[in-house]
């Protein structure tokens, strides 16, 4: 058990890694910063993301704003 322990806690390490490199290179490009060193040339983090929510039906308001009444 202790195993399956360890390897969840090195999966959930690696998760937190993956999410705060995508976070950084929001930021860099939404700063005008360009591409990080780790990102592919020509390579839009926030264009593949605004594609992803829009193919499930969502924009970046309905994520910026998930609780504003109407």
């Amino acid at each position: 058990m202790e195993v399956l322990n360890t390897v969840r806690s090195w999966a959930a390490a690696l998760a937190n890694v993956g999410v705060s490199l995508a976070a950084l290179a929001i930021v860099a490009e939404v700063l005008g910063l360009g591409n990080m060193p780790f990102m592919p040339q020509g390579l839009s983090v926030v264009d593949n993301v605004s594609s992803m929510l829009a193919g499930l039906g969502l924009s970046l308001i309905h994520i910026s704003e998930p609780t504003r009444p109407y």
